[in-house]
């Protein structure tokens, strides 16, 4: 954005005059293009002069030809911040300004205090959350870690921005594709079978771990799966939000449904992060259709029905019943524990148990 200004003189008679000037015109460095040779044909201003009423006309063309030389490799190095004015030049201003006692501009004071109040909000209120948020994720030192080096990089090597961003995307490239390979190589051997929820709870819509990504059954029977001779025949129960059609309440089964949340860099987990045609719906059934939360009462039909809910918790999800992946996928590997590297949704499974017919 800096701009570099062009001025075009007319030669005087004497020696002992100042050159009257032409015109000028400021061009942006971004005009020109790196490592090509550019040529443009100007106009020539200047905003005191006048022609036949006409402000700030054009006195005529000037041909810039330039050529902007900078390697790629120049780049890759550290960005110095801008010198400073010459020991001269700071705190001076132009005598008619200190002479005349120029007003405050208002309008200016109030944007920059505004300015300053928005970098206020960020640095001391959202910005020492997010840190405070980090230092409290579960792998205490590696988070740790994120941190020191992040302030290293503000305070210490923020000149190094891009090769540190280069460095760190192409490293979490390889780390990806060097998970997928991994995966694939796990898919094709055989392995041993692990429940990470209890039975008939854990092939939700999200798929399993990596011991049971193949297990995607509805959690209700369906009537194309009939019951041996000796189970009960019970009919298909949608999950909330559906109308059921009961014969009567005896026929009412326990019900499932899924909740699942996303999160940012350096940010909670939250529903409101969930893309949508990309991640599951917030609340879903058994079969991963979108469906209303856990409720207390719930219609079937023309009945209305208790329900109890309570957050399935076991050995393979955390002490609030989560369960952490990468993304929702058949194949996803889903921890017990946030990894703050590779965790960036996770979901967890709330039970809900039939008590019976609500008193009218």
């Amino acid at each position: 954005d800096e701009p570099i200004v062009f001025e075009v003189y007319n030669e005087p008679d004497c020696d002992d005059r100042d050159p009257p000037l032409l015109g000028a015109i400021s061009v942006p460095l971004f005009a020109f293009q790196r490592g090509g040779r550019v040529a443009l044909q100007l106009p020539l201003k200047q905003a005191s002069a006048t022609r036949r009423g006409i402000v700030n006309v054009s006195f005529g063309h000037l041909a810039v030809v330039g050529n902007f030389e900078q390697p790629a490799g120049y780049l890759w190095l550290p960005v110095e911040p801008p010198p400073p004015p010459p020991q001269g030049q700071q705190g001076q201003q132009p005598v008619d300004q200190e002479e005349s006692g120029q007003k405050v501009d208002l309008a200016d004071l109030e944007k920059q205090i505004a300015r300053i109040d928005a970098l206020v909000q960020l640095v001391f209120i959202r910005w020492q959350g997010n840190v405070v948020y980090v230092i409290q994720w579960e792998q205490a030192w590696l988070s740790l870690a994120w941190l020191i080096f992040l302030m290293l990089w503000v305070l210490v090597a923020w000149r190094w921005s891009l090769p540190i961003l280069a460095i760190i995307l192409l490293f979490n490239a390889y780390k990806i594709r060097h998970a997928r390979r991994l995966t694939a190589s796990l898919a094709g051997g055989a392995l041993p079978a692990m429940e990470p929820l209890p039975s008939g709870m854990s092939c939700g819509p999200f798929g399993g771990s990596r011991y049971d990504s193949g297990c995607w059954r509805p959690v209700f029977p369906s009537p194309a799966r009939a019951p041996g001779p000796s189970a009960p025949a019970t009919p298909e129960v949608p999950g909330p939000g559906r109308s059921r059609a009961p014969s009567d309440a005896s026929c009412i089964q326990d019900d499932v449904i899924w909740e699942a949340e996303r999160r940012i860099v350096f940010s909670g987990f939250s529903a409101d992060y969930l893309v949508e045609g990309l991640d599951l719906p917030h609340f879903s059934d058994g079969q991963g259709a979108e469906c209303a939360g856990p409720r207390s009462v719930i219609w079937g039909g023309d009945r209305r029905y208790r329900y109890q809910w309570k957050v399935v918790v076991n050995a393979e999800t955390d002490e609030n019943g989560w369960q952490y992946a990468f993304a929702f996928t058949e194949s996803a590997e889903w921890l017990r524990a946030l990894d703050t590297v590779h965790t960036w949704v996770r979901r967890r499974q709330h039970y809900g148990r039939c008590l019976g017919l609500v008193d009218e």
